[in-house]
């Protein structure tokens, strides 16, 4: 038999028996993904110990009763941005990596360069891992003055947008970077049927299922059709759910 679980670690401490609810909101269009959750701390000995840009890594999934957390699967890593110690349970707001470039401010002119090269040099100055897609949209001259690398990087999306046809997306999961074109062809990740792992279906809008290991970006089938997952709510609060915002495919 197994059962819901999650593992939280806040600043390397597991914090995961002291969790009271989470909500984590993603998207599939470049938008920083968030977390609120919250744990009580009745002898107030974790709360001291957390503060802003401090680590939060969120595992979950369903576990056997004898066995530990290797079924777990990863769904947020971040950094905190406040927290609220001043009612009874502490509240954690957090942010993925990808707030980091707000950060870094480029000043540089690019000649002849490919978009792929370009955001390869600017976000190289990131702690995070790149996996960028190789794209031949060519600038003869590409300046940037105190901009931040968020700015540049949709700047440059929306270009390859235009230029290719295809929606270009990027993605932080974990520490890793990944901004590629988007492809609705791959196989599903997980199929969902009436009656079988669907608790709502508004056809072609929203799914809500419980706990799985699905991500923004991800093609699915619910019941005889394929669907990409455009945004994503994931709550646990005795127990898990998870509520995808989907288009036709």
């Amino acid at each position: 038999m197994q059962y819901p679980s999650i593992k939280v670690l806040a600043n390397d401490t597991d914090i995961s028996s002291l969790v009271t609810g989470f909500e984590y909101s993603s998207s599939l269009y470049g938008e920083v993904s968030s977390i609120m959750l919250s744990f009580r701390d009745i002898e107030n000995l974790v709360a001291p110990t957390l503060s802003k840009a401090n680590s939060i890594n969120i595992q979950w999934g369903y576990l056997p009763a004898v066995v530990g957390d290797d079924d777990l699967s990863d769904l947020f890593e971040g950094v905190i941005i406040s927290v609220n110690s001043e009612k009874e349970d502490v509240v954690i707001k957090a942010l993925d990596y990808l707030v980091g470039l707000n950060s870094i401010l480029i000043s540089n002119t690019f000649i002849e360069e490919t978009a792929s090269n370009i955001l390869t040099t600017i976000l190289g100055e990131s702690s995070l891992e790149l996996d960028i897609e190789e794209s031949d949209l060519t600038y003869k001259v590409f300046p940037i003055f105190n901009e931040s690398a968020i700015s540049v990087l949709k700047k440059i999306t929306k270009d390859v947008n235009a230029y290719t046809g295809i929606p270009q997306i990027y993605t932080t999961t974990q520490n890793l970077f990944t901004w590629k074109a988007l492809d609705t062809t791959t196989s599903p990740v997980m199929t969902f049927t009436t009656g079988e792992n669907i608790i709502s279906w508004v056809k072609g809008k929203s799914l809500t299922t419980l706990i799985v290991s699905v991500l923004v970006g991800d093609v699915i089938k619910v019941n005889d059709s394929n669907y990409l997952v455009e945004t994503a709510r994931y709550k646990w609060k005795d127990g898990g759910r998870t509520t995808f915002g989907v288009s036709a495919i």
